[in-house]
């Protein structure tokens, strides 16, 4: 509602949100991170795990023999290698194309419950509120209407 150009007292308090939600959002993305530890590999699975023991089999012969760079040994170990890199790749993309089919079918069905849920349960979004606030509103109690209701 200001009228005057580059006013400065409302371009400081603008700027002192603006650092306070960039604050909170710092916050919430450290609180995430530290919830999705270990979690990052959901995609993972005994297949993998067998691949991966016979990559580090072979490899391991491979050294121990002088690491040749031919022969049936390292033919045998880069197409062991290629088989762990091309399953763990499929595995990726395989859960991605299973998390937004799911993603897609509840957002076109409307059920925004079901989407949330599984989108929160992907990105680590459980617990993750900071515990900075705005004015002493709290991230839950609307930052947004605070903001907007001072300027």
């Amino acid at each position: 509602m200001c009228t005057s150009p580059c006013c400065q007292t409302h371009g400081h308090a603008l700027n002192s949100y603006y650092m306070d939600i960039v604050d909170c959002l710092r916050e919430a993305a450290g609180c995430c991170v530290k919830q999705c530890e270990g979690i990052e590999k959901h995609w993972w699975s005994p297949e993998l795990d067998d691949l991966k023991r016979e990559c580090i089999q072979i490899t391991n012969l491979w050294r121990s023999c002088g690491c040749p760079r031919s022969g049936y040994l390292n033919e045998t170990r880069i197409r062991t290698k290629m088989k762990y890199k091309c399953a763990i790749k499929q595995a990726v993309l395989s859960s991605n194309n299973e998390f937004n089919d799911s993603l897609a079918n509840d957002l076109c069905n409307k059920d925004y419950n079901q989407f949330w849920k599984a989108w929160r349960k992907k990105f680590c979004w459980k617990n993750s509120t900071p515990t900075d606030s705005l004015n002493g509103k709290t991230w839950a109690a609307n930052v947004l209407a605070e903001f907007t209701s001072h300027f």
